[in-house]
């Protein structure tokens, strides 16, 4: 797996932390890549996720490049090729899915939050619409 290429998804939520150690357990002492990933959805789009949402986009891809930043210092091994990458899109699983494609990924990992019920009707699930359409395999963390 020389040429693996994982693509580690994240909306700064508690859950999606799980997302962040597994992508990068399974990049530990490989020589794969890896890309920490950050949809950038318009600002109605964000309530509910750690990034403050302001009105001032350059503030707010700025806060999400720091916390990507973090979280690469924090879970990768120092040396490990991992780039942080913050993605402009109203849909993020179709703004993860034509990364992935775009970037010929291997996989992508993904947390799922665990909606049910209601919530899970009106918000739909990120994770399910990604497993859906993407371009390869998808490793979806409890």
């Amino acid at each position: 797996m020389l040429s693996q290429h994982i693509v580690v998804t994240t909306d700064f939520s508690a859950p999606s932390l799980a997302a962040v150690v597994a992508g990068a357990d399974l990049l530990r002492g490989s020589e794969g890549r890896g890309t920490l990933l950050y949809v950038l959805a318009p600002p109605h789009m964000d309530e509910g996720w750690l990034v403050q949402p302001t009105s001032d986009l350059a503030e707010r891809e700025a806060a999400a490049r720091r916390q990507l930043e973090q979280l690469r210092v924090e879970h990768f091994d120092e040396g490990a090729n991992v780039e942080a990458v913050v993605v402009h899109a109203p849909s993020p699983p179709q703004a993860i899915c034509a990364f992935a494609g775009v970037q010929g990924a291997s996989l992508i990992v993904i947390a799922t939050h665990g909606r049910t019920g209601l919530s899970h009707f009106l918000m739909g699930s990120v994770s399910e619409r990604v497993i859906r359409h993407a371009p390869c395999s998808v490793l979806v963390v409890r």
